[in-house]
């Protein structure tokens, strides 16, 4: 294990920040990653405080964490204060963990209690970036997942900004080299346009240069697909 790991952890359950929200019953989120409690009339069952409990507990390490990032390595706090961003602040800056096997350890075990958690979530399929992300970058870094089955549209789960499904598999099919993805990301990307490739073959194709990384850990899915296709 190792604070790349650890990285990929958070990032994980900062995507899903929102199903565990909604995992809460008869509770909804906001853009923001607060919640709101539901009419009284709503049909949504109550609370679940497993899920209350284990998103509490999540935000007090994560935040707990950024402290210590700004105590001891002299790192800012991320701006805004969404649990989601700080955990995405804190697998940003993963190499200041390094050696902190309890970083490590921790991000393994809230990562194993939230896909526990929202197991009964239905399978999501990736559709893209964020559709307000300029083509410099700027905007929003969210991704489009939406529920299999689903065909009207999609939202981004970290600004809740919708777009038309039509819309992103477009963009899925002219825009396919500059979409890039974490090792994790990947896995579950290919996984979601019918390539159930184990995420050992991808840490293998990457060991072995056969993947090669466009940014910091950060890898081209047309390359993937290549991959699996067997034409690279």
């Amino acid at each position: 294990m190792s604070t790349l790991d650890a990285r990929d952890n958070l990032n994980h359950i900062a995507h899903h920040w929102p199903d565990l929200q909604h995992q809460l019953g008869g509770l909804k989120s906001t853009p923001t990653d607060k919640i709101t409690v539901t009419s009284s009339s709503d049909p949504q069952p109550p609370i679940n405080l497993h899920v209350h409990d284990l998103l509490e507990e999540i935000s007090k390490w994560a935040w707990w964490g950024v402290c210590q990032l700004i105590e001891h390595a002299d790192i800012p706090a991320p701006s805004g204060t969404s649990d989601a961003g700080a955990l995405r602040h804190l697998a940003q800056h993963h190499a200041a963990w390094d050696g902190i096997d309890d970083f490590e350890h921790a991000a393994t075990r809230f990562r194993r209690k939230v896909d526990k958690a929202i197991r009964n979530t239905p399978a999501k399929r990736y559709l893209g970036p964020c559709p307000t992300r300029g083509p410099d970058g700027a905007g929003c870094t969210g991704n489009i997942y939406i529920n299999e089955g689903s065909n009207t549209h999609a939202i981004c789960p970290v600004c809740d900004a919708f777009s038309p499904i039509g819309a992103q598999q477009e963009y899925i099919a002219n825009e396919l080299d500059n979409v890039l993805l974490t090792p994790v990301e990947l896995h579950h990307a290919l996984r979601n346009i019918g390539h159930d490739i184990p995420r050992g073959t991808i840490r293998s194709w990457i060991s072995r240069g056969k993947l090669k990384p466009q940014e910091e850990d950060l890898y081209r899915l047309s390359d993937a697909l290549n991959l699996t296709n067997g034409t690279a």
